[in-house]
């Protein structure tokens, strides 16, 4: 296996608190929803703020009494959602903080986990109801996640034998703004009831301070008549965009009923730490202009060079936020429980990264060429994250890399095509080609990655000259906790399959599936049958394959528990992040885990960063009431060994060290796991003394100056 050079990162969660931190929290108005089910709090800089927790449930509202049935669509709801919730908090911080989740509801909980689990969180004071753990704000992945808490009544039906999670809890947690606009610049309008469409048509920038907003006051749904059912208006309750290169910003605290509308106007923007919920609408509220079809919630098709950061989206109606060329987009979040609440879907040339997405619909379009990256997706019932398309439009060509995929909720019907990473509901004509898919994430019950499949439809026009065909796909490392088994242990076999009609086919071909790993195994040429459904009449050149170095985790455990993935060996690809969830069974708790020899304590997942190495773990349970526990979050040991394989001699490998004062920390290197020696580190090109003695809080990147291949230790001590 070649050698292969990366730059390693090893966060050490040490301090308390960092003088550098900060929190910002945002004055949401009293009248925005609050979660039933869930609290927190903020623990920094010796104190304690309280969280607003949002909470929001599916929307089961339907058309007004006054407005004519021809509009009444039900409300889109799956009955299997129509009892969950979703809570959620909103705020920014850097550094390193402490975060405290309460469970008010119900019973307490045996167990809870913080995912992605690839982030390798793990709480340090759990009492069945009240977890405490450290979050530091890290540049290469996006802080946000989910709170899960194992007890019956946090757990509903998801039909087919599965489980899901019923009142989802989610910290949305970004860095703090770097664009906030100045409310009293010329061209700046505040946005309130009394402002008028002309001010605000003329604006360059609308103002949306904290408060509460009611868009359907400016711009109505329908107009009612006395004794009369109505039609419904259109683009009721949007804000309009007016004219080429206007902003609209919603400022943390600013809830806003409602959405926007692009008009076709571009070099738009859309950014902020606000709220836009259509949780006082009703699906398929908002219809277009002329035919009072259905409309897009934020509707930007046709807008080109527009920017969207950092909102939240609640409830949308209909589609959340389609965009047209050249589009950005950063640090959005959709939150939704109803079929047609798709996600983002830009269109080609565009960037999309850090986004969360939570809905009952596709997510993303994986069609034209555009790239997606750093995203964490709870995985929906119905739709696809990339959905390849309903027809036979685009011509391919997206990217999609790093992707941690959580609450799969994907229900495993071999005859429903729009699921898994890459869904297809595709029919004859199509021609895609050259989509990337890689560094994917999947946890607990997560099974589908692809549904690749091309129908003849009868009703549509036929080209026997162009019956259709996908080629050149590349899937590279994808990493699943589970072997293609659903949570309610069925294992999915993932279609490929085109069709034959008239004489000709619609083909599948040169798609390349290269270092695959689901639970244990590496998916290979000899092996795949068993995970993937492939029609071998409409492929061709379908490939399993491996490249670059691998290494192996050898867990072992005592009784009174287990691990997931459940193996006698893990293989991952240099350079993946790899975790193993610890599981002790009822009447038993966690006594200990060790790494590599190295006692570690009691934590729930296991997390190795980056892996480098190979490396052992052992975890012992014990006989125990409850899993509920309290540790001294400083108490943790800070050494872990990574081995670095680099045949480039002078290249630096880095640490993350969240250094305190009362601390001194030695960075050692060794050869032979036997000998150890201080290492030579730098920081911004500086030599750093070793041991390292800080005088205050500080987050430091340490870069390791010795000629690998190497092992690497840091030990504190009281200063």
């Amino acid at each position: 296996m070649r050698p292969l050079f990366t730059l390693l990162f090893i966060t050490l969660h040490f301090a308390l608190h960092t003088l550098h931190a900060s929190l910002v929290t945002y004055p949401w108005p009293e009248t925005a929803p609050k979660s039933e089910y869930y609290s927190a709090k903020f623990l920094h800089d010796g104190q304690t703020t309280t969280a607003f927790v949002h909470g929001t449930k599916p929307n089961l509202n339907r058309i007004p009494d006054a407005v004519s049935s021809e509009f009444d669509d039900n409300d889109g709801v799956t009955g299997l959602f129509e009892d969950r919730s979703f809570s959620f908090v909103q705020f920014s911080f850097t550094g390193t903080i402490d975060i405290e989740v309460t469970k008010d509801f119900g019973t307490e909980a045996s167990r809870v986990e913080i995912s992605p689990k690839s982030y390798g969180i793990n709480p340090y004071y759990f009492d069945g109801r009240t977890v405490r753990f450290r979050l530091t704000n890290l540049d290469d992945r996006i802080e946000y996640l989910s709170i899960n808490y194992f007890s019956d009544d946090n757990r509903d039906d998801g039909g087919n034998g599965t489980k899901h999670v019923k009142h989802g809890m989610v910290l949305f947690a970004d860095k703090p703004e770097s664009d906030i606009p100045d409310p009293d610049a010329s061209g700046t309008v505040i946005y309130s009831d009394e402002v008028s469409n002309q001010e605000l048509a003329a604006a360059d920038i609308i103002y949306f301070p904290p408060g509460d907003y009611d868009l359907a006051k400016r711009y109505p749904l329908y107009d009612p008549v006395e004794g009369q059912k109505v039609d419904l208006n259109h683009n009721g309750a949007q804000l309009r965009y007016s004219k080429n290169g206007q902003a609209i910003y919603a400022a943390g605290g600013a809830y806003i009923r409602g959405g926007v509308w692009a008009q076709g106007k571009d070099n738009l923007k859309l950014y902020g730490r606000g709220i836009f919920t259509g949780d006082d609408l009703w699906w398929h509220a908002i219809r277009r202009e002329g035919d009072l079809r259905k409309e897009a919630y934020m509707n930007f098709l046709g807008s080109e060079d527009s920017t969207f950061e950092g909102i939240v989206i609640v409830n949308p109606t209909h589609h959340t936020i389609p965009s047209s060329r050249r589009t950005n987009i950063r640090n959005l979040k959709i939150i939704g429980f109803a079929s047609n609440m798709d996600g983002v879907r830009p269109s080609e040339d565009s960037f999309a990264e850090e986004l969360f997405i939570r809905t009952s619909d596709d997510y993303d379009y994986a069609r034209g060429r555009h790239t997606m990256r750093n995203c964490v997706f709870w995985m929906p019932r119905n739709g696809a994250i990339g959905q390849l398309g309903w027809n036979n439009l685009g011509t391919g060509h997206t990217h999609y890399d790093r992707f941690y995929i959580i609450h799969s909720e994907a229900h495993g019907d071999a005859n429903k095509r729009n699921v898994g990473v890459i869904g297809s509901v595709l029919q004859q004509g199509v021609n895609l080609t050259d989509n990337l898919i890689e560094n994917i994430y999947g946890e607990d019950g997560f099974g589908v990655l692809v549904h690749m499949t091309i129908k003849h439809e009868a009703n549509d026009e036929w080209d026997r000259n162009n019956p259709g065909e996908i080629k050149d796909f590349t899937f590279r490392n994808i990493l699943l906790e589970s072997d293609f088994r659903l949570n309610n242990g069925e294992r999915f076999r993932n279609p490929i399959k085109g069709f034959e009609h008239d004489g000709v086919k619609a083909m599948i071909r040169n798609i390349r599936f290269v270092n695959i790993v689901a639970g244990d195994t590496i998916i290979t040429q000899e092996n795949h049958a068993e995970f993937f459904d492939i029609d071998p009449n409409t492929t061709e050149n379908i490939t399993f394959t491996t490249e670059g170095t691998f290494h192996t985790i050898t867990p072992s455990h005592s009784s009174g528990g287990s691990l997931s993935p459940a193996t006698p060996t893990l293989v991952t690809p240099e350079g993946m992040d790899r975790y193993i969830s610890v599981v002790p069974d009822d009447g038993y708790r966690i006594k200990e885990v060790s790494i590599n020899g190295i006692p570690q304590g009691r934590i729930q997942t296991i997390h190795f960063p980056k892996i480098a190495a190979d490396h052992t773990v052992t975890v012992e349970f014990e006989p125990a009431s409850n899993d509920f526990y309290e540790i001294n979050p400083d108490s943790h040991p800070v050494a872990e060994t990574y081995l670095w394989h680099s045949s480039e001699s002078g290249r630096s490998s880095q640490l993350q060290l969240n250094a305190s004062p009362r601390y001194e920390y030695e960075v050692l290197v060794s050869q032979d796991l036997e000998n150890w020696s201080h290492a030579k580190i730098r920081a911004n090109e500086e030599a750093l003394d070793n041991p390292l003695k800080p005088s205050f809080s500080r987050s430091l990147k340490i870069d390791i100056v010795e000629t690998p291949p190497f092992f690497i230790k840091t030990n504190r001590q009281e200063k």
